[in-house]
């Protein structure tokens, strides 16, 4: 058993490293430091990243996919093996101001998504931000986890994007009338899908 997930493992990083230097030309200088894909690849067959799933999506298709996206205004980011850094501006409405966002993507964990500027709280003046998963820097809360919403196996740019800019639109009528129009149900800071928890046993056991 154990030989067969090496042999699994080593299929997949294999295919890991060649989308990355596919990726290089198209990317330039969005890839960062594409040499680290050899020098880290010692340190995942050993245990921080045997967890492959088939229909699972890369992360560097992950990326790929957000790069492409023209929603995501003057966008750019750093991937590195197993995560990614992306930085994209959005604007809800004509006339809305822009805002900086940041997607922070690892395997087997949910985006993280962060307001980074103009500051939330300032313009909330005193008031607590809504449907975020923390105040400062705002993490914003997009989905119920446990719906079958988002999973590793969809696009974040078809998904997780747009509905930043969906949350910015509903932010700044909140702003306005200080009410939520954005519907959901807020779940607990940190919670994740059932399926994603198992998955994380799993690879705890191995080690």
């Amino acid at each position: 058993m154990q030989q067969h997930l090496k042999r699994k493992y080593v299929k997949y990083l294999l295919h890991e490293v060649q989308v990355y230097f596919r990726l290089f030309p198209l990317l330039g200088s969005r890839l960062d430091h594409p040499q680290t894909v050899f020098l880290s690849a010692s340190t995942l067959f050993m245990g921080d990243d045997m967890r492959f799933q088939q229909n699972k999506l890369s992360v560097p298709q992950q990326y790929q996919a957000l790069c492409q996206n023209p929603l995501a205004l003057r966008g750019e980011g750093t991937l590195r093996i197993g995560k990614f850094r992306f930085r994209y501006y959005a604007q809800p409405t004509p006339i809305s101001r822009q805002y900086q966002i940041e997607i922070l993507y690892s395997r087997y964990k949910r985006p993280n998504v962060f307001v980074l500027e103009p500051d939330l709280l300032a313009l909330a003046d005193g008031r607590k931000l809504p449907h975020v998963y923390q105040q400062k820097p705002p993490d914003l809360c997009l989905y119920m986890p446990n719906t079958g919403e988002w999973s590793p196996e969809k696009l974040i740019s078809r998904t997780i994007l747009p509905w930043s800019v969906v949350w910015l639109y509903y932010f700044e009528n909140w702003l306005a009338t200080d009410n939520w129009a954005g519907g959901g149900e807020h779940p607990n800071p940190g919670q994740e899908s059932r399926r994603i928890k198992l998955l994380r046993k799993k690879f705890e056991r191995r080690r």
